[in-house]
């Protein structure tokens, strides 16, 4: 596979996914302790919606580890939500525009 390769994710109910999400070439995904604060508050809201359950996560500076477990499936729909309402959050915190996270492509 070259390096510009998608991976394909199995998105099957019952299973248990390592998702890394990373700040667009390697810059900073958290500015202070309110972004952090607020991956729990998204994380939240996508077990709500999705019946994702949080196993473990660890936040470091430009990107974060989740284990989620997706026993109804979703996982693709609730890891774009999470992307897309954390950038948000931090891009009006902030004052900044454009994307967040990169693509989730092989390295």
């Amino acid at each position: 596979m070259s390096a510009m390769t998608r991976r394909t994710r199995i998105d099957g109910a019952g299973a248990t996914h390592h998702v890394v999400l990373k700040g667009v070439d390697g810059q900073r995904i958290f500015f202070g302790d309110e972004d952090r604060v607020e991956v729990g508050l998204r994380l939240g809201e996508i077990h709500e919606m999705y019946g994702i359950e949080v196993t473990a996560y660890c936040l470091m500076t430009n990107h974060l580890h989740l284990i989620l477990h997706c026993p109804d499936a979703g996982l693709s729909l609730g890891i774009k939500r999470l992307a897309e309402s954390l950038a948000r959050f931090v891009n009006r915190r902030i004052g900044r525009v454009g994307h967040l996270f990169g693509s989730r492509l092989l390295v």
